[in-house]
């Protein structure tokens, strides 16, 4: 089966050249079916922010691997206001690609791009109707096993109620009817992967979120980045974390497919950091 990175949060502008190097050689020593970038590609949307990750991306390609990037709230200029509300992702869309909502498919995945950043003064983000249902149009096109969705902005976060995607409830119902399995966000900066226990009974949705990858602007833990690997019947998610020599396997999660619970948790050396 297939396995899938997901990085988040890069902040190109905050970077570390060390870690950038570090990623790129674990990308290259395990190369996984896809590169997931949920979004922070740069910390002010400036156009050198953007050619750093767009040779990031380069770099990444160069490994044979593919990439589904989606932008966050922090590639949409701040003060700029003329081409935040007029044109937000001009420059995204320059460097990095004009497509707003990105799919990757293969025999076990089917990944759905989805764009929640946008120009208006919130940094929480959007879903809309139209955005879900495109993503739902694809997974029942799909004859792939997983159906993942990758967002910048958390659709369901323990102690972080307030500060969801707007639109999120919708969403989720939506996903849950197609039988969404996994939703990849960042956003909080903080790694994080559980099956919500307050959802209708029914379809559970493994919610995971990325940390920094490799910026500077940490938020209590660690630099790192999840691996996720998919067998039929289950998924496991490593969390990578950064030891200061390098990434290494922090935390496994493993969560049966559609069960309401993890079936195995493995704590890695956390008590280190």
């Amino acid at each position: 089966m297939s396995e899938v990175v997901h990085v988040s949060d890069l902040h190109f502008g905050t970077e570390s050249e060390v870690l950038v190097e570090a990623l790129l050689a674990d990308l290259g020593a395990a190369p996984p079916a896809l590169v997931a970038i949920s979004g922070d590609l740069t910390q002010r949307a400036t156009a050198e922010q953007f050619k750093a990750a767009r040779a990031f991306l380069g770099r990444i390609e160069r490994l044979g691997i593919a990439a589904l990037v989606v932008p966050g709230n922090h590639d949409v200029p701040l003060y700029d206001l003329a081409r935040r509300f007029l044109r937000p992702f001009a420059r995204y869309t320059d460097y990095i690609t004009r497509n707003l909502a990105p799919t990757f498919v293969n025999a076990d995945l089917a990944v759905a791009g989805i764009t929640t950043a946008y120009g208006g003064l919130t940094k929480n983000g959007k879903i809309s109707a139209v955005q879900a249902a495109a993503a739902c149009q694809l997974f029942a096109a799909s004859p792939s096993h997983w159906k993942l969705v990758v967002a910048h902005h958390p659709f369901e976060v323990a102690n972080h109620a307030a500060e969801v995607v707007e639109g999120a409830e919708a969403a989720l119902a939506r996903f849950e009817r197609a039988n969404t399995d996994v939703i990849l966000t960042g956003h909080f900066h903080i790694a994080h992967a559980a099956q919500p226990a307050a959802r209708p009974a029914g379809h559970d949705i493994i919610s995971v979120h990325a940390g920094t990858a490799i910026s500077s602007r940490l938020r209590g833990e660690a630099n790192g980045y999840n691996r996720l690997s998919f067998s039929p019947q289950a998924v496991s998610v490593i969390h990578r974390g950064w030891t200061g020599t390098g990434f290494a396997d922090l935390q496994v999660q493993t969560f049966a497919r559609h069960a309401t619970l993890a079936v195995e948790r493995d704590q890695l050396y956390a008590s280190e950091f």
